[in-house]
């Protein structure tokens, strides 16, 4: 019986033996990540050069797979990164490839958000994962963009407005006569903001050049603004007059930008007419003579007995 155990318990050492040449031989499943030829799990992108949000920008790794055997195996990242074989090829989150010893891998980076995003990228065969992830960084920045804004008597008129008040200018008031406001551009973005056009819809009013440090209508961010007047003139005629201004410019979401405004026409004082010398001069009558004033249809004459008129004659 003790030589059987003896000889027992040298085939359970053979056998383990053998198990550990068979496990010793066996390849781990890895896989390595280079950028410009380095190795590394870590990857900060853009930091020095951030994308500014909403577009792209495509960076280049090499995967060195090693021990990875059957095909296809699968790189996996999470948006707003995405992956392809092919700088202009389909990009998606989950990227199936065959089962080369190195393969060049394009990542995408369209940002959404201002501030840094951060993600895992890994790879699987099947249902099994392969030793060996990149993390990656990548910062979006804040978008180029003009941002416009129009004031009048330092008053913010907000984009679509309706409601004239006198004020921020937009209501004019009463008056006979031409009676110009003035109205200020602002250019509150990080990008040049391009005046396209000033219009308005009425007779009754007019836009002036736009006017300030600027280059074929642009104002940029070191400018920061620019002015306009609009001209209400009833030109003899009463009553409410309204119309709407409409700058046609490159703001994202406020091309156009439009305000109304409004001005009432009322019924003016007439200056004095020019009174010439009295003709036909005769004891009891002679016949006045002046200059008729445009809108008049009616005249006073005062006759005194006097140059002062202390002593008017009546009848």
């Amino acid at each position: 019986m003790r030589t059987k155990f003896i000889k027992n318990n040298k085939i359970v050492l053979l056998l383990a033996f053998l198990l550990l040449i068979s496990f010793s031989g066996m390849k781990a499943q890895t896989v390595v990540y280079k950028y410009e030829t380095v190795a590394t799990t870590y990857k900060d992108l853009n930091s020095s050069s951030p994308t500014t949000v909403g577009s792209e920008s495509i960076y280049t790794f090499e995967v060195i797979t090693s021990g990875v055997t059957g095909a296809p195996f699968v790189i996996h990242t999470v948006a707003p990164l995405s992956l392809s074989t092919t700088i202009d090829g389909t990009y998606a989150t989950d990227l199936a490839i065959g089962n080369p010893q190195t393969q060049n891998i394009y990542v995408k980076f369209i940002p959404t958000i201002v501030g840094y995003t951060g993600t895992n990228v890994t790879m699987t065969k099947g249902p099994d994962p392969v030793t060996g992830s990149l993390w990656l960084e990548a910062y979006g920045g804040t978008p180029s963009i003009p941002e416009m804004d129009v004031k009048g008597n330092n008053e913010s008129i907000p984009d679509g407005n309706t409601i004239t008040m006198t004020l921020d200018n937009t209501d004019f008031g009463e008056t006979s006569t031409s009676l110009p406001k003035t109205f200020t551009i602002e250019n509150t973005g990080n990008a040049n903001l391009n005046i396209t056009s000033i219009t308005e819809g009425s007779s009754k009013f007019s836009i002036g050049t736009l006017t300030g440090s600027l280059s074929d209508n642009v104002i940029t961010q070191a400018e920061s603004s620019g002015t306009f007047t609009v001209t209400f003139d009833p030109d003899g005629a009463t009553g409410e007059f309204t119309t709407t201004i409409v700058i046609q410019n490159n703001d994202s979401d406020e091309d156009p930008y439009t305000f109304s405004v409004k001005g009432t026409g009322v019924e003016g004082t007439p200056s004095a007419p020019t009174v010439g010398s009295a003709t036909s001069i005769e004891e009891t009558s002679f016949v006045a003579n002046w200059n008729a004033v445009s809108g008049v249809t009616d005249y006073r004459l005062d006759v005194g007995t006097s140059s002062g008129f202390s002593t008017p004659i009546t009848g």
